[in-house]
């Protein structure tokens, strides 16, 4: 089992994306209670936790819905993150719904 203590501090990205995709591996592993909570105490503990985190967060729930809403938002704010959506494996489940072609149109992609 991973714990977070082995990966807090070794890793590059800000303390709240670091425990967002532990979060995701939880949800990933059918742990979904405890990744929603996990998530949540990331976002508290990181208020400028990326729209992108929220977005593979909730494809690794199957909240697809969420998942868009949280893309549109990325979009409004030009979040970094959308610079690999086209070929970021993460967002996979959700590549065949019109919404993400419209996405990639609206990000000049298609």
């Amino acid at each position: 089992m991973l714990r977070w203590k082995e990966v807090e501090g070794n890793y590059p990205y800000s303390l709240g994306f670091t425990k967002g995709m532990v979060a995701y591996f939880y949800a990933h592993l059918g742990r979904k209670e405890e990744a929603i909570k996990m998530f949540n105490r990331a976002a508290e503990s990181d208020p400028g936790l990326s729209a992108i985190a929220h977005v593979q967060f909730n494809i690794a729930l199957g909240n697809f819905d969420l998942a868009f809403e949280y893309l549109g938002r990325a979009y409004d704010v030009r979040d970094g993150g959308l610079y690999d959506v086209k070929v970021f494996p993460i967002i996979d489940p959700i590549r065949s719904d019109p919404r993400f072609a419209a996405l990639l149109r609206k990000l000049h992609l298609s």
